[in-house]
């Protein structure tokens, strides 16, 4: 086959004709369905008169009582938001000297821009 394998060119294999079975008319199918929907529908189904995401947290509920730390931490984060973690950044002027000139320019440009905005 002229163009070697995979490589077809306008002269090489068949064109398509009107009918042809290998056109596919449907397009390529979408990967994955989208989280946002599937996690309502999942978590919506009812089951005991209560949906799946509320026997999710009762079961939490129950286990942090329990004494599950983990369960309670999830449960605390998702009703009040994640705790600020601050890090903080030991620096020398030591430490410092050894930067080269651009680097010290970009570090001083990030602080100026945190500090002011």
């Amino acid at each position: 086959m002229p163009g070697g394998r995979g490589k077809l060119t306008g002269r090489d294999g068949k064109p398509f004709v009107k009918g042809d079975p290998r056109i596919n008319r449907k397009g390529r199918p979408p990967k994955l369905p989208d989280l946002q929907e599937l996690l309502a529908r999942v978590l919506s189904e009812q089951k005991e008169k209560k949906t799946a995401m509320e026997l999710i947290l009762l079961t939490l509920k129950e286990k942090a009582l329990k004494g599950d730390l983990r369960a309670g931490e999830m449960l605390k984060d998702w009703a009040y938001g994640k705790a600020k973690q601050v890090q903080e950044v030991d620096v020398t002027l030591e430490k410092l000297e050894k930067l080269d000139d651009e680097s010290l320019t970009a570090l001083c440009n990030k602080l100026i821009e945190k500090q002011n905005g």
